[in-house]
């Protein structure tokens, strides 16, 4: 199951936030209650995985290959960047934490989606670079490809 490794970045990166924010926060650790602490290991997984929300393309007719596609413009960076940032000041606010560690573990999240994706042979890769490229020119990489 592909998904575990986008899991496993985003609750590494829900503990990194904790380490960080218990840091800065006047609360120790001990303090803070526990909740929030599954907030955060449950909010950033959830990020890690968002962009494979573009299955429902397969639904609406949409064509894999296509711009909005799976593994087209919602793994991109620009899309990355947007959601995380976008998400940030709403579990900053949940987790009672400062808003910059957490617009930045965010946008780690959901960054680390594409880069994952591009380790694996299946697909057509992953549009990173989008919408940056031209058209007729291909975004879609891929670190492993098969030799067939």
């Amino acid at each position: 199951m592909a998904s575990i490794g986008h899991v496993l970045v985003g609750l590494a990166l829900a503990r990194a936030h904790h380490t960080v924010t218990s840091s800065t926060s006047t609360s120790t650790p001990a303090q803070r209650p526990a909740g929030r602490r599954v907030v955060g290991a449950l909010a950033f997984p959830m990020l890690a995985m968002l962009p494979d929300l573009d299955v429902v393309a397969f639904k609406l007719g949409i064509p894999y290959a296509a711009e909005f596609g799976h593994r087209g413009a919602s793994h991109s960076v620009v899309a990355a960047l947007t959601i995380g940032l976008c998400a940030a000041p709403i579990i900053a606010r949940w987790l009672r934490v400062p808003l910059l560690p957490t617009a930045v573990a965010a946008a780690l999240a959901v960054l680390s989606h594409g880069p994952l994706d591009m380790l694996t042979d299946g697909g057509l890769g992953v549009a990173a670079l989008w919408p940056l490229t031209a058209p007729g020119i291909s975004s879609r990489g891929s670190l492993c490809r098969s030799h067939r």
